[in-house]
């Protein structure tokens, strides 16, 4: 007990920064009714919880009757209801459901909702408590940090990652996805794996890494790969004691290989299979994975929606010169890029409709590691030359203030902002800061991704300010990534976003009017197979256009021609794909056109898939019989 008042000095900034993290959580929880009732995803990770509380089994039957089937999850073919999600993040939730059930009492007319834990004061205070795990994540992620940082400087590289970053929306609007329980997850995996190698000869401290292993997979599975972290720690530290080293290896395989049981047994029992796939191999590709998009798109990348991050990747080359941190660090690359290329293959790599690169949330931890030691390195350096540090101020200060400054200047003779009157502070630096950046969009683009904006530019010759136009993927050829209908599939050139991205061509009334011998479309397919592609088009007079698709690093297939008549008589042709000829993510159409006077316009594009696809469990639309 007597450490305890010295335990609290020692740890006083992070221990504020953790109780900031709570109060900032839950006030956000608090102001949204929304994220009071699982919904989506949460809707079903919810339901593992309700269902092992209230019923002590996972057969939803009930579930799905008093608390509904959205996304149409009911279907028996093992007999089973299915539920698709994870069971981990419904795991962490039942002890906290089951006290609260017990201290939280319903007046005797509550509503048959709250009484069957759908909705209601249980629901409410179960997700609310979620908030606390997103502070005590805050804590663990600045026990980390402190082995590279002292205590404010540890604190300040959690809210910056934190705070700053979408971990503090999955701790408190969407709480009941499984992001929030990622992060807590690799937290815990990352400090135990650094506690145990600062004493590497205990082998009981190896337990405790592997089990978080297995922990971060019943999050995710994919979160095993993390795995990698704590084996190449204990190789570094035991790699002259082989005896050890193997006992090391057992101590974690062990326990990982525990906790992974009720996952594996939860696919047995819902699909037949301990190493089922419930999302179906139309979901995920391995072969087709998008890193470049799910990092730098603007739809759901990660640097552009948590530009943050960048002060992580400012610290690798001090982090792997460190001898500290060097071999956590490039296990954790290695970890890091293996997942990102799994979460990349997915059909909906953007995140489908959730804020952020969810599923990077799991990226946090080591962030802040990473931060960490970029803050510690900027400390000393502004110690040692405290001019630095006095100008390093006097930027940071006049940045902001004056890009809403001149913002409010460029608004005002736009009439977006009054020239004289009072208007709220909501208008006065909202709309001065939203004219500021619409212009550096228009003239550069989004400065948070610029350097994939750059490498854009240089490959396909568009300006830099394209990218967002050419790398959406949920604006064409998409299919629904849960039930694998056609949510978009034409590419009509009266869109502005995409005649934007067309190289030798200019906009017409109907479309995009070819005006070089050669012209290309950039982009990017949800879909990653296309047997043929519709054409719509017109002409003066009679053309030949042959139709062509490049890869990113320039490999050509070749579709076919097209005698278009002349005219300007509405034409329809069909062009052939010639296997692996198309791909999701980023693609690039080559038009070549024989005779440029006769005034060819594509007026639209419809890949076309015509293989019927067999619907695997999460894609089938009707109950199939039971067995």
């Amino acid at each position: 007990m007597k450490r305890i008042p010295a335990w609290i000095r020692e740890n006083a900034w992070g221990l504020a920064g953790a109780l900031v993290s709570c109060i900032l959580f839950l006030w956000l929880f608090l102001r949204d009714s929304r994220a009071h009732v699982p919904y989506s995803d949460g809707h079903y990770i919810w339901l593992y919880a309700r269902s092992l509380v209230f019923d002590r089994d996972i057969y939803f039957a009930n579930d799905y009757a008093f608390c509904g089937d959205p996304q149409n999850n009911a279907i028996y073919d093992t007999r089973h209801p299915h539920n698709p999600y994870y069971l981990g993040p419904g795991l962490l939730l039942v002890p906290i459901l089951a006290v609260v059930k017990l201290i939280v009492p319903l007046g005797a007319q509550a509503p048959a909702a709250w009484k069957n834990g759908c909705s209601g004061p249980w629901v409410t205070t179960t997700l609310g408590i979620c908030c606390v795990i997103g502070a005590l994540t805050f804590f663990l992620c600045y026990r980390i940090a402190r082995r590279w940082a002292n205590d404010g400087t540890a604190t300040l590289a959690c809210a910056l990652q934190m705070w700053a970053g979408t971990f503090a929306a999955y701790s408190s609007v969407l709480p009941v996805y499984s992001h929030l329980f990622q992060a807590l997850a690799i937290a815990l995996l990352v400090l135990t794996s650094i506690q145990a190698s600062e004493k590497p000869e205990r082998i009981a401290r190896w337990i405790a890494p592997g089990a978080m292993v297995g922990l971060a997979f019943l999050q995710r599975p994919p979160e095993v790969v993390f795995g990698i972290i704590p084996a190449v720690l204990a190789f570094i530290a035991l790699r002259r004691k082989p005896k050890l080293l193997v006992l090391s290896a057992v101590a974690m395989a062990v326990p990982a290989a525990i906790l992974a049981i009720p996952q594996l047994a939860t696919w047995k029992y819902l699909y037949g299979s301990y190493f089922a796939n419930p999302t179906g191999g139309y979901t995920v590709s391995l072969s087709s994975a998008h890193p470049f998009l799910l990092l730098f798109g603007g739809h759901g990348g990660y640097f552009f929606t948590t530009p943050i991050v960048w002060l992580g990747v400012l610290a690798l080359p001090f982090a792997l010169r460190l001898p500290s941190s060097r071999w956590i660090v490039a296990a954790g690359l290695v970890a890091a890029a293996a997942i990102l290329w799994v979460y990349s293959s997915s059909l909906d790599w953007d995140g489908s409709g959730a804020f952020g690169a969810r599923r990077l949330t799991n990226f946090v931890p080591l962030n802040i590691l990473l931060t960490a030691i970029l803050l510690d390195r900027l400390r000393e350096a502004f110690l040692n030359h405290p001019r630095r540090a006095l100008v390093a101020l006097g930027v940071s200060v006049l940045v902001p203030f004056t890009f809403v400054n001149i913002g409010g200047f460029i608004a005002l003779p736009a009439g977006k902002l009054p020239w004289s009157g009072s208007v709220p502070q909501a208008s006065q630096y909202g709309i001065a800061s939203e004219t500021m950046w619409g212009v550096i969009d228009e003239g550069l683009g989004d400065l948070a991704i610029l350097p994939a904006e750059v490498v854009f530019a240089a490959r396909y010759r568009l300006p830099m300010n394209r990218f967002r136009d050419a790398t959406d993927g949920s604006w064409w050829y998409a299919r629904d990534h849960m039930r694998l209908t056609f949510n978009a599939q034409d590419l009509p050139f009266v869109d502005w976003h995409l005649a934007k991205s067309t190289r030798g061509t200019v906009m017409v009334p109907e479309g995009v009017q070819l005006v070089r011998n050669r012209a290309t479309l950039v982009f990017s397919a949800q879909w990653r197979v296309a047997t043929s592609f519709k054409v719509l088009a017109r002409a003066k007079k009679p053309a030949t256009l042959r139709i062509s698709r490049r890869d990113f690093w320039g490999r050509t297939w070749y579709y076919g021609e097209l005698a278009i008549p002349g005219g300007l008589v509405a034409f329809e042709g069909q062009v052939p794909v010639p296997p692996k000829g198309f791909g999701s993510g980023v693609n690039e159409l080559v038009f070549d056109v024989n005779d440029v006077s006769a005034e060819v316009v594509l007026r639209a594009l419809k890949p076309l898939d015509e293989r019927v696809l067999i619907p695997s469990m999460a894609h089938r639309t009707t109950p199939w019989p039971l067995k």
